[in-house]
């Protein structure tokens, strides 16, 4: 399938993200783009508008697609109003989706049921594999969820561990506790900045940034203490920026750091490459 167009799709919770790619291109020539609306909202009339505000960015680059490659955390139901609505557009298009058991060459899944593990987390380790080739590498992504895996020698998927993201825990903490901060959303968390995580905070907001931030560090350290031969680090998602850059004075300066916002897009891209190659 050479030179063919591929639309790459990006599925997860709360944001959409998508590429449309080149196969005679090579990784570092493919334009990777936001979806325009930014959200994904599982009622069938808001995925339908995504749908065509996103043919309508594809309209605008002038470019027919061929196939579409699907990453999605989302329930079926919801993955087949977008497999409808861009067959419905493309009859004679191909669209796959990606599993957490799917078949990858040179890359081994230990996990206890490889069908359970979320595509987006397999994505991700699809593309460590390829991004830090024979490294031991942890890949934590964070979004709703934070997600923190473990590759070995960069062809082993050892296991990883999940726990609340950012969001999940402000929320968390602002609808089941009382008197604490009823206005701290996300936005506001990412630009608030205390003098220091690792100290003890004197005022309430201070206190939950910390608190949460904690959380998130401290499940990184523990993820390191667990694989201390870990060489390389992957950090996606919306508040890797932010837990990067409050970790960096936790950790050794000797660990490579990867950050790669698209780091799931560009695991769908590896596994197309294998597509085409056989």
């Amino acid at each position: 399938m050479s030179n063919s167009n591929s639309l790459l799709l990006d599925i997860g919770n709360t944001r959409t993200k998508w590429a449309l790619i080149d196969l005679s291109k090579s990784l570092q020539e493919v334009d990777f783009t936001r979806q325009p609306s930014g959200a994904t909202v599982n009622q069938k009339d808001l995925i339908i508008q995504e749908c065509r505000q996103l043919l309508t960015a594809l309209t605008s680059v002038d470019r027919m697609i061929n196939q579409i490659l699907i990453c999605s955390v989302n329930q079926k139901q919801w993955i087949q109003v977008w497999t409808d609505y861009f067959q419905g557009v493309f009859p004679t298009i191909d669209v796959i989706q990606l599993h957490g058991d799917t078949f990858i060459p040179n890359l081994h899944n230990a996990y206890d049921e490889p069908a359970s593990l979320g595509a987006d987390r397999w994505a991700a380790i699809i593309a460590a594999s390829q991004l830090a080739p024979l490294q031991n590498c942890l890949i934590i992504n964070s979004g709703t969820a934070t997600t923190i895996d473990f590759l070995e020698h960069g062809n082993v998927f050892v296991g990883g561990s999940i726990l609340p993201g950012v969001s999940l825990s402000l929320e968390a903490l602002q609808s089941q506790t009382a008197r604490l901060e009823s206005n701290m959303t996300s936005e506001k968390f990412n630009c608030f900045e205390p003098s220091s995580t690792l100290q003890f905070s004197k005022n309430t907001k201070s206190a939950i940034f910390n608190g949460v931030m904690q959380g998130q560090i401290g499940a990184i350290k523990q993820a390191l203490e667990l694989a201390p031969q870990t060489s390389t680090m992957i950090f996606s998602g919306g508040n890797g920026p932010l837990i990067l850059k409050h970790l960096y004075s936790q950790i050794s300066p000797t660990l490579q750091i990867i950050e790669d916002p698209y780091l799931v897009l560009r695991g769908l891209f590896f596994w197309q490459q294998y597509f085409q190659n056989h």
